[in-house]
């Protein structure tokens, strides 16, 4: 069993990261605000507390494994990651790296379909390079935008399972 520590329970009450909603394939919803993340001050100054994240990450992914999925039916999530306020240069590439190798590792083949909403022209400009190397298929699940905003949403979610 995985349990969220206090520093994690507390970035998930102030909105952090949640889990909020379905899609209209059923599948559980995950929202994050990277500015609010970056925020969450760490052992080391400057940089957000990457342990606390990543147990909030574990504890919210074990939940949903759990408590959310239909097996057999329902056995992905979908994202929405809102990045007003936070440029490229502010993204901790080092910590990044940390929360993607545990995704790989742990919860391979659950990503759904993940939206990044308010990137920034240059956050725009390196997916377009960094896609070149990553599967079709897993391309094809990220999509950016860069005035995105949860309405723009409807044709994926009932208006009624977004924040």
């Amino acid at each position: 069993m995985v349990s969220a520590t206090s520093t994690a329970h507390s970035a998930q009450s102030e909105g952090y990261m949640y889990v909020h909603g379905r899609d209209i394939q059923m599948r559980p919803l995950f929202i994050s605000d990277a500015s609010k993340m970056l925020s969450v001050p760490g052992p080391k100054k400057g940089k957000p507390n990457i342990e606390a994240m990543l147990n909030l990450l574990a504890f919210q992914c074990y939940y949903v494994e759990n408590y959310l999925f239909l097996p057999g039916q329902v056995e992905n999530w979908v994202t929405i990651c809102d990045m007003s306020k936070a440029s490229i240069s502010s993204l901790p590439r080092e910590e990044l790296a940390q929360v993607a190798q545990l995704m790989q590792e742990q919860y391979p083949c659950r990503m759904g379909r993940s939206w990044i909403l308010n990137t920034t022209t240059l956050i725009m400009m390196v997916w377009k390079f960094v896609s070149m190397f990553i599967d079709k298929e897993v391309k094809a699940k990220v999509h950016l935008s860069s005035k995105g905003s949860m309405a723009d949403l409807t044709d994926f979610f009932h208006p009624c399972q977004l924040p």
